[in-house]
């Protein structure tokens, strides 16, 4: 019988070691839609550590819905999704709080049969008017949204748009909860003012060249 020599042997216990050292975690599960719970098709899904939401991973969910991520370390991990129709959002969030469910990933949970549950963007909608009821057109409407963040009730900017030439908006992809609407513009006449003096003052400055200048010498 011949002897295994003694650094063959040690390189294949440090080898093992290594392999046994390097958990791999499995985090997967399928997206489906909150309404009609049928799996979700090419949504963008990511996971990151929630200490380090800078080195995140991603990709796309399959036809049946479904994703695997494999991470090698444990510990909380955020899970997002965002398709177009649905807002970003997090795995299990409470839209109207600003909270979500992180993953806790470790050898006592199973974290292999998520079910992402994606919500549907809803839709502000309207007209901005002036105290005349006439429509103010390209008015700047913007989207507050009131959440609890820390603890503490706050409003926070959620988006803007800008209203057509009859003074409509629409600002989509809105979570459920509460929002306040803010519009900033002029009414319909305002334009045409600001036309009448600037050409009155380009008239103004023609007029002092002119006489700046004097006639041409005969």
């Amino acid at each position: 019988m011949t002897a295994q020599k003694p650094w063959l042997l040690m390189s294949a216990c440090a080898f093992a070691f290594m392999l046994q050292g390097a958990a791999n975690y499995n985090v997967s599960g399928v997206v489906v839609d909150s309404r009609s719970q049928r799996p979700l098709a090419n949504v963008r899904v990511s996971l990151a550590p929630t200490t380090a939401r800078v080195e995140k991973l991603e990709q796309v969910t399959n036809q049946e819905g479904r994703f695997s991520f494999l991470v090698s370390q444990a510990g909380k991990y955020t899970l997002q999704i965002t398709k177009p129709g649905y807002p970003i959002q997090s795995y299990r969030q409470a839209s109207f709080a600003g909270i979500s469910s992180a993953i806790a990933v470790r050898d006592d949970q199973d974290t292999s049969h998520i079910v992402f549950q994606a919500s549907r963007g809803g839709v502000i909608t309207g007209q901005i008017k002036d105290e005349d009821s006439e429509p103010v057109t390209n008015a700047l409407v913007t989207i507050f949204q009131s959440a609890i963040v820390g603890g503490e009730r706050k409003i926070l900017p959620h988006g803007q748009a800008r209203a057509d030439a009859t003074g409509n908006f629409r600002v989509p992809g809105l979570l459920r909860g509460s929002y306040y609407v803010c519009a900033m513009g002029r009414p319909w006449f305002a334009d045409s003012l600001l036309q009448l003096e600037t050409a009155n003052r380009q008239r103004q400055r023609i007029s002092a060249r002119i006489l700046t200048t004097g006639p041409p010498p005969g």
